[in-house]
């Protein structure tokens, strides 16, 4: 599925395509094409910031993928698709704890204000391979099996 994304800067404008699955020879260019556009323009926003750690996600850098996750989260404290990709990195990074703490996160935000992107991203978290070495913890069944 391809998505545009619009950007202004003062007079200079353009659109982005990008794919969904940066996992393919396309998307890896895409997302480096990206990259080199944002930085280019020195975008800074939640949208690329979490580009950047899903382009490191796929290469199995974590903790520079962490990073960026982080940074997407302050541009945005609502863009739960970074929260739900921290949350995966986290997991696959064995940093068990803090996976589980994201998702609680993501859990209230769901409680408090019934943001649907947070109830679709704890669903799918119940199937995601990324969180099979904490499916036994106590916290991450509380958290995905009680929406």
């Amino acid at each position: 599925a391809l998505k545009s994304v619009y950007y202004q800067r003062s007079t200079k404008s353009f659109v982005i395509n990008y794919s969904h699955s940066t996992g393919t020879p396309m998307g890896m260019y895409v997302a480096s094409h990206i990259i080199k556009l944002s930085l280019k323009h020195q975008i800074k926003s939640a949208f690329f910031y979490n580009i950047f750690g899903l382009r490191f996600y796929k290469k199995k850098k974590f903790n520079k993928a962490i990073h960026y996750f982080l940074k997407s989260i302050k541009q945005n404290k609502n863009f739960m698709v970074a929260y739900y990709n921290l949350a995966c990195t986290y997991s696959l990074n064995n940093q068990k704890s803090r996976a589980i703490s994201i998702l609680q996160v993501m859990h209230r935000f769901w409680k408090k204000s019934k943001n649907r992107s947070a109830l679709y991203f704890l669903r799918k978290a119940r199937n995601d391979k990324d969180f099979q070495n904490i499916k036994d913890e106590k916290g991450y069944n509380n958290i995905i099996w009680n929406l």
